[in-house]
């Protein structure tokens, strides 16, 4: 059963430090899952370092069973459907993410066009949450998709999203041979939502729209470990788009992303 869904509205932001200087950058991970999270929170951090106001977005459901990040952020919520289980409450995954679109779409766009976000200079937001970026988009605010796993699994999906890359995925011999990787892939290296699509078929296809749109982003942040796999950050960051940018952890003053932002 869903639950209600009250408006977003000024009260669900929550003050945290961060002062009152800089512009103010939201930041949406994908809700309750904190491989994604966690880079948007580093992320926030080295912004505030850099002066401007993160605040983090996440559903009112986490914000209910998590403590908030703490300084320097701010805390704003939207909804995903179900506020009082979270994905936990939901049997059937698909119509989670269906919800979580469809409401957290609705909640999203009332808090962007609330008072307390005419400030809001950029969201940021996990690319598993393309629509996000639409709504804010909508709504004439700036966007960036941040793309938090490593390169060689977005260099997978954006290969299957292209038509490039057949499924299932057995090994990474053909995006070897044809340059996309730099190192070979073994059975058990490949996602597994490729290597067996059939198995939760809902999270392969979130996984392959995370490019939906992408040039539709005003920019595109790789977190990428670029000492590792400098070969494919490379790749993936020319076939993304031509504004990408490897951001963490790696921020650094007069880094033009930060003018972006600020």
């Amino acid at each position: 059963t869903m639950e209600s869904r009250p408006a977003a509205t000024a009260s669900s932001c929550v003050g945290h430090g961060g002062g009152n200087e800089g512009a103010t950058v939201l930041l949406l991970p994908f809700p309750g899952a904190l491989g994604h999270t966690n880079p948007m929170l580093e992320l926030g951090r080295r912004l505030a370092h850099h002066g401007l106001r993160p605040t983090f977005v996440t559903t009112r459901h986490v914000l209910s069973v998590t403590p908030p990040p703490g300084a320097p952020f701010h805390v704003a919520a939207i909804s995903d459907g179900f506020d009082a289980g979270g994905f936990a409450s939901c049997p059937d995954p698909a119509e989670y993410f269906s919800r979580l679109e469809a409401v957290g779409s609705e909640t999203l766009r009332e808090l962007l066009l609330s008072e307390e976000a005419a400030a809001v200079r950029v969201l940021v937001y996990d690319s598993h949450l393309p629509w996000a970026g639409r709504v804010a988009r909508a709504a004439g605010v700036p966007t960036a998709a941040l793309f938090t796993q490593p390169c060689a699994v977005n260099v997978v999906y954006g290969e299957v999203w292209a038509g490039r890359l057949a499924l299932p995925v057995t090994d990474g011999r053909e995006l070897l041979v044809h340059g996309a990787l730099g190192l070979e892939l073994g059975p058990e290296d490949v996602p597994p939502f490729v290597a067996a699509p059939e198995w939760l078929a809902v999270f392969l296809k979130t996984s392959i729209e995370q490019f939906d749109g992408l040039e539709d982003a005003d920019d595109v942040l790789v977190n990428s470990f670029s000492d590792i796999e400098p070969k494919v950050s490379r790749t993936f960051i020319l076939a993304c788009s031509c504004h990408s940018n490897r951001l963490i952890p790696s921020i650094r003053g007069g880094f033009g992303l930060l003018n972006w932002f600020s």
